[in-house]
């Protein structure tokens, strides 16, 4: 049996998102990996004919607790204009409730082709709405 990390970041990356919650410039977001989380900002969003990739840039968090190596964590979030930088690309799905949604694929361009591959290991790591930080102690 494979092992697949955090519930709680396979429960996010699985999220669909309605009109009215589309990504924007400025807006938060989470990268989920195995178990840790890393807060992100989308810092552009590029429009193509049936699909856009969003940006997202990884910003800083400094930890505003004294809980220790502890679950209860909390973080003060900033901008880091030298993050690392994360593409999804939006898919147009329908929800489990019959409603036009959208999902976001991780993505990598090819500079041979120009076009953009998902990358399959790791589908829908990037949730949108707020950002998150979270470091996993267990590893």
């Amino acid at each position: 049996m494979k092992a697949f990390g955090s519930i709680t970041n396979r429960i996010a990356e699985s999220y669909c998102y309605s009109e009215d919650q589309e990504p924007h410039v400025g807006m938060g977001a989470t990268y989920n990996s195995w178990s840790d989380r890393s807060p992100l900002t989308v810092i552009e969003i590029i429009k193509e004919k049936n699909y856009e990739i969003i940006v997202c840039q990884e910003d800083f968090a400094k930890r505003t607790d004294s809980n220790g190596m502890s679950e209860s964590q909390n973080y003060e979030y900033s901008p880091n204009p030298d993050g690392s930088l994360h593409y999804v690309r939006s898919k147009e799905v329908v929800s489990k409730e019959g409603v036009p949604a959208k999902i976001y694929e991780n993505v990598r361009k090819n500079e041979k082709t120009g076009r953009w591959n998902v990358i399959k290991w790791h589908r829908t790591p990037i949730s949108f709405g707020r950002r998150n930080k979270y470091h996993d102690f267990s590893f």
